[in-house]
């Protein structure tokens, strides 16, 4: 992008560092360097969005102009309709069922009987004082 060479560098350094001084340059290298940073952030940022935009307009014209997906929508919508006629064939043709078929891995609740009440009575007395 910028075309800048070795002495180019030299001489902005040597410029820099008569105008901020010695004390003050670290700091402002630091600041510079900060910014370039947050600068190549962007653009790197900005380019990948763009890129990430262009292939999913491309997938998307691919994908609306592709014959192949047409005709597969179109055996999944006539599989759709048989299935369906089917499904209602045979609910008008048999009576439905809607009870829930038992469990077969459930325990069987309706033989189990409620626990009896304790008889104080039939309680020993705990020997040990």
């Amino acid at each position: 992008m910028f075309d800048v060479g070795f002495w180019e560098v030299v001489v902005i350094g040597v410029v820099a560092l008569l105008v901020f001084g010695p004390e003050r340059l670290p700091e402002l290298a630091q600041k510079v360097g900060r910014w370039v940073r947050y600068a190549q952030n962007l653009a790197y940022n900005a380019r990948a969005e763009i890129e990430r935009e262009f292939r999913v307009s491309e997938l998307r014209d691919e994908f609306q102009n592709n014959a192949d997906f047409k005709s597969l929508k179109n055996d999944i919508n006539s599989a759709r309709q048989t299935l369906n006629q089917k499904l209602t064939t045979q609910i008008d043709g048999e009576p439905v069922d809607e009870t829930p078929e038992p469990d077969p891995l459930s325990v069987g609740e309706d033989h189990l009987e409620p626990p009896t009440p304790l008889d104080p009575k039939s309680i020993e007395k705990d020997p040990s004082p």
